[in-house]
């Protein structure tokens, strides 16, 4: 990108291509953990008993291996489809009167 091609962009554009750049160098450093942990697992493996047991989160266990827990939605907020619907529908038709 040229100096000019920055000096153009607005705001968002900025943002988006930022944000893009972070999720690519997030992703850099995780695979250079990842090959980390691999070769501390298979540098393990001879001096372990048993090591079929030995799993790749038993050496290393990074943030990204915990298992993401859905949220369950809040009770007095969470309509079904129908009911959403029909809620809009509700205010479109007193925003028209």
């Amino acid at each position: 990108m040229s100096l000019g091609d920055f000096y153009d962009l607005d705001f968002n554009q900025f943002m988006a291509i930022l944000e893009k750049w972070n999720e690519k160098e997030v992703a850099i450093n995780r695979e250079q953990w990842e090959m980390t942990r691999y070769l501390c697992f298979y540098q393990t493996l001879p001096n372990v008993e048993d090591p079929k047991r030995l799993k790749l989160t038993d050496v290393f266990e990074f943030p990204w291996d915990e298992k993401s827990i859905p949220e369950k939605p809040d009770q007095e907020n969470s309509y079904s489809n129908g009911e959403m619907l029909s809620r809009i529908a509700n205010y479109i038709n007193s925003k028209k009167e």
